[in-house]
Formats: C-alpha cells, sequence, structure tokens
C-alpha cells in the first residue's frame, strides 16, 4: 500500500513540471537459454528458457533541475512460475540544486566496491529469481538527500516501503532444501513491513583514496529461514530481524594496482559481528601486445561467525581474471574461483559478453559448484553451498536494444 502512495504521488508531481524537455526511451529484450548438468530438487528438467524484457526513459525539464527517469523489469519463465515476474526497478524524481540533490521514488543504490561479495550494499533487495549471483536488485521506494561539499558528500535515506525477497519455485532451479512458505512470514519489526529504515552515508575523494562511511538501521534484507512442521512436511518461514550495520569502504589506486576493502560491524538477533572483503585488482595494459587489458583479482573474506552465520564467505578466497578487449564490440570476460579451504567448496565461474554492432548483444555466463558433503551432511553447518551441488549450469543470453 505505501509502495502504491508513493508511485501515485511521484506521477502528480511528474505531472505539474514543466513540459518542456528532452524525453528519451530505450529499450532491451531478449531469449536467455540455462542448460544445467543436473535434474534439479524440484524439477526433473535440465533446461530452461525464458524472455525478458526492460524498458526505460528519461525526461531532464528545459532548466535541467528535475529529471524523472523509470525502469522497469519482465520476465516469463518456461519452468518456474516464481521466476515469471514483473518489477519497477527504477521511479523516481531527482531534484538537484546547486549543492544538494534531492531524489524521491523508487531506486537502486549501490554501495560496493569488491568483486566477490558486496557486504555493505544493504538497501535494496535482492531479486534471488535472476540469479544465484545476488547482483539483480529489486527497486526500493526512498527518498534520498545528497549534500555535496568540498570535504565530501552526505546521502541521507528515508526507506519507505519493505521488500521481500523472492525465491525460486518447487519447480526452480537453485530453490532450497524445503520449500519456501512466504504465507508464514515473520518480521521482528513491531509494524512488519511498515517500518521506515533509515540510513546514511558519508563518501569522499582525496587523489587516489575514494572512501566512505556508512550506517544502516532498519529491517534485514536478508532473511532467517526457519523450519516449520507442515501437513506436506517440512517448509522454511522467512523472519525478517531488525539489523543495525556500520559499514567502511576504500579504493585506492597504485598505478596499475587498485587495492579494495570492505568491512561491516552489525548487530543482529542480539548477535555483533564483524565481516571484511579485501584484496587487489592489478591490470597489466595492452596484454599480449594487443590493445587488450588483462586484471588479476584476489580477495579474502572473512565473517567471526564462522559456520553459524548465513553466509559461506566465512574464511574464502576469491582469484578471478578480468580481460577487456577494449574493442568496438565492448567485448569482455571475466573468470572468478571461489574457494573455501575449510570445507573444500569450490565455486568456478565464467561470464563473457560482445556486441553484434549497435542493437544485439551476446553473453555467455557458467558456474560450477563442487567440493560439497555427500547427502549423509545435508544438515552440516559447514557446507552453506550444498543445496547448489546439483546447479552447475551454462547460459546463453541473447539481448536486442531498440
Amino acid at each position: 500500500m505505501m509502495l502504491k502512495h508513493l508511485i501515485n504521488s511521484l506521477l502528480i508531481v511528474s505531472s505539474s513540471a514543466c513540459l518542456a524537455g528532452n524525453l528519451n526511451w530505450k529499450m532491451e529484450s531478449g531469449v536467455e537459454l540455462r542448460g544445467f548438468e543436473h535434474a534439479g530438487l524440484g524439477t526433473n528438467s535440465d533446461a530452461t528458457v525464458s524472455l525478458y524484457a526492460e524498458p526505460e526513459f528519461t525526461y531532464e525539464t528545459s532548466q535541467g533541475t528535475d529529471i524523472f527517469s523509470g525502469k522497469a523489469f519482465m520476465r516469463a519463465d518456461n519452468e518456474d512460475a516464481q521466476r515469471s515476474h514483473a518489477d519497477i526497478r527504477e521511479l523516481s524524481w531527482l531534484h538537484i540544486n546547486e549543492e544538494s540533490d534531492l531524489r524521491i521514488g523508487i531506486s537502486r543504490v549501490f554501495w560496493g566496491v569488491t568483486e566477490s561479495q558486496h557486504l555493505v550494499d544493504v538497501i535494496n533487495q535482492t531479486d534471488l529469481v535472476e540469479n544465484p549471483d545476488g547482483e539483480a536488485k529489486l527497486g526500493q521506494p526512498m527518498i534520498q538527500w545528497a549534500w555535496m561539499q568540498d570535504w565530501g558528500t552526505l546521502d541521507l535515506y528515508a526507506l519507505v516501503g519493505f521488500r521481500e525477497r523472492r525465491f525460486p519455485g518447487e519447480d526452480g532451479r537453485f530453490r532450497t532444501l524445503y520449500p519456501i512458505d512466504k504465507q508464514a512470514t515473520t518480521y521482528e519489526a513491531r509494524n512488519n513491513k511498515d517500518r521506515i529504515d533509515l540510513a546514511v552515508r558519508y563518501s569522499r575523494t582525496i587523489e587516489s583514496w575514494d572512501f566512505a562511511v556508512s550506517h544502516f538501521s532498519g529491517t534485514a534484507r536478508t532473511p532467517v529461514l526457519e523450519e516449520r512442521p507442515d501437513i506436506d512436511g517440512i517448509k522454511y518461514a522467512p523472519h525478517y530481524p531488525l539489523l543495525e550495520q556500520t559499514g567502511f569502504v576504500s579504493q585506492y589506486v597504485q598505478g596499475d594496482w587498485l587495492w579494495k576493502v570492505e568491512l561491516i560491524s552489525a548487530q543482529q538477533q542480539n548477535q555483533r559481528f564483524t565481516a571484511s572483503t579485501f584484496g587487489f585488482e592489478y591490470t597489466q595494459v595492452g596484454v599480449f601486445a594487443s590493445q587488450a587489458d588483462l586484471g588479476w583479482l584476489v580477495e579474502y573474506s572473512f565473517d567471526d561467525r564462522g559456520t553459524n552465520g548465513p553466509s559461506s564467505f566465512e574464511h574464502d578466497w576469491f582469484a578471478g581474471w578480468r580481460l577487456s578487449a577494449n574493442d568496438p564490440q565492448s567485448s569482455e570476460a571475466l573468470l572468478g574461483l571461489l574457494w573455501d579451504p575449510a570445507s573444500g567448496e569450490k565455486s568456478v565461474s565464467i561470464e563473457a559478453s560482445t556486441r553484434l554492432g549497435n542493437d544485439i548483444k551476446i553473453a555467455f555466463e557458467m558456474r560450477s559448484y563442487s567440493g560439497s558433503k555427500p547427502a549423509d551432511d545435508l544438515f552440516s553447518d559447514d557446507d552453506k553451498l550444498l543445496f547448489l551441488s546439483t546447479e552447475s549450469y551454462a547460459q546463453l543470453e541473447v539481448a536486442y536494444y531498440f
């Protein structure tokens, strides 16, 4: 209901704006093909096909002080009804002053700097049915005020509508061992999803050093899955606890080296914990006597909750290689290896893309999961990637822009 009121208010504001200005529309649509190495928990199918569309617009008034923008996302999947969904990624009004900006509406905010995971990025809910890597995010209704000064930028956020996480269905891939019962969802906040979450962030650039300090106070975006008995067996009930999280991110450029760190100190369910991801990216410019650049990435992740935490990044290493061809087709590729030396779990990923002309993009993605324990250790806390052990896949996506 709060989301509906916010959209209505935004439309009223936009209708009263100056009609003279620049309006731009564009659309991305495509087809996605996934092939899996094994059948999944809820289906015997080893392949899925889906269609998607992502229209967006930008309207800027002639004075240049007001910008209205919107982006929607729609997908139709042949296997999983939960993956057939639509979402408003962005629908906002941005008012620009000399030293400050005010944004009202639905938007996405990204705070991370590392490659393997984004600890500090807590504003938007993860769109888990899109991809298990957690990179896709739902739009978040918000009011954001940014104050830009010589000493840095201060951002204040009021997040006025909580977005629940969407999970794969019983016939979907990347699903959990037991089905998710969204009707049994609970919240620690007394007013459930109507609680207004708050966040503040200070960021600054000093020569080659970028850093930011942030604090989030509100309902955690990642739910705790609690086992509940059901007439058909056991189901998971999502529970969203309150979260107080202070974060720090930093990037420092030193020649061909880029040093990165993300650090959080948080309290959730009467437990205080810290976690961090840090490492570097070294870029070889003009590798193999060509115009291509090759980046070498190494990161280490630590969570002092160990196996008691929800994340698989307790004491994990990440190594990656990023190739940028610097050609007219914007060809690029990323190979990544994630390894947990304690459990032996490994995840290998490949992402590559190139363009055909100005209107077509072809993208390839592959993820392989291995090293998980056998089925008789299914409930071990040491093995966080076990439910993905049958989900190794290769994906081809063809996108058309117009």
